[in-house]
């Protein structure tokens, strides 16, 4: 008996992620998807499956070669390169925006304190030879780029970097903080700052953070949509100074360009209506507590008139939704 032939794709709505933990992202995909079948029950839902902490750049480019329609990503930043076509993207993805899940989160770079250097300026006067423990080398992971964009930006050329006999160690997610402690890196570059395990390995193997120059700050948020977030002196034990990171919060959503404005307006409302409240995870450290959802870091607020506002245009079928809640003025665009 013949196979039974596959469904037209304008019947299908397929959602991937980019970067994010699988949990969180299959909590989200699989409300998404089962709202959206209430709404259109003769289209068939797919969500894919993918290793926490991969698809950076696979999963946004996804949107625009028509193998998913949504994307849910970790983070705005990456959506905001994956349109300008900057980064880790040889050309802008087609996609438009729906809203993004609010979090505090950031990555941090620390290298051993016996090294004796405590800013990138150190780092190139004294030549030191780094083995930076980070995300995977294969050109989809955004941590390698944004590391070596840092140490070129704070005067430290790739070639200087290996000929001081330092390396980039592309461990991946699992990886890049087990590496330092058992001592085959000397520092790290990795997000879930927020992470309280920090602590411990802390205790294990001690650790200077090391602090974004605020001028190369700007420079990164200008050319690839990548903001900064200041952590707070003392957050982590032995971390008298406050420090500059690159920003890691937030979870967005985004769709294909072309997508069906109904479909876009459904999923808006889903975004705004469908999601429950969560609450701060266990051992949120003072001054740092929010009271309501987030995902991949600590919780922050929801408040719907802010979490609209991405760094990408709006799909037109969210904007029609967001109107109608009085979220958006009649005239935006």
């Amino acid at each position: 008996m013949a196979a039974p032939a596959a469904p037209a794709r304008g019947n299908e709505i397929r959602l991937t992620g980019a970067g994010n933990s699988y949990a969180g992202f299959s909590k989200v995909g699989t409300m998404v998807l089962r709202h959206l079948k209430r709404e259109f029950p003769e289209r068939d839902m797919w969500m894919d499956y993918h290793e926490a902490g991969t698809r950076f750049r696979d999963g946004m480019i996804a949107l625009g070669n028509g193998k998913a329609d949504v994307v849910f990503a970790n983070t705005p930043h990456l959506v905001d390169m994956a349109y300008r076509g900057v980064g880790i993207f040889d050309a802008p993805v087609p996609l438009r925006g729906i809203g993004g899940y609010p979090s505090d989160d950031w990555i941090n770079f620390v290298v051993d304190p016996a090294l004796g250097v405590k800013s990138f300026a150190d780092i190139k006067a004294k030549q030191v030879g780094l083995k930076i423990s980070t995300g995977k080398l294969d050109g989809d992971n955004v941590h390698p780029f944004l590391i070596m964009e840092l140490l070129k930006r704070h005067g430290i050329t790739l070639e200087e970097f290996k000929s001081w006999g330092g390396e980039i160690l592309g461990v991946g997610i699992g990886g890049a903080r087990n590496a330092y402690l058992s001592g085959e890196s000397n520092a790290v570059f990795y997000e879930s700052g927020y992470d309280a395990r920090w602590d411990e390995q802390i205790k294990k193997r001690p650790m200077q953070f090391i602090s974004i120059d605020p001028a190369v700050a700007k420079q990164m948020e200008a050319e690839y949509g990548w903001p900064s977030n200041e952590v707070r002196a003392n957050y982590y034990p032995g971390q008298p100074d406050a420090f500059l990171a690159l920003d890691f919060g937030t979870w967005a959503i985004a769709v294909r360009e072309d997508l069906d404005d109904e479909v876009a307006y459904q999923i808006a409302r889903i975004f705004i209506e469908g999601l429950d409240q969560q609450l701060p995870p266990p051992g949120v450290k003072p001054g740092m507590e929010k009271v309501s959802g987030g995902f991949g870091g600590l919780a922050v607020e929801f408040v719907p008139s802010e979490m609209i506002k991405l760094p990408v245009p709006l799909h037109p079928g969210a904007i029609r939704y967001y109107r109608e809640k009085g979220l958006l003025p009649a005239t935006t665009e």
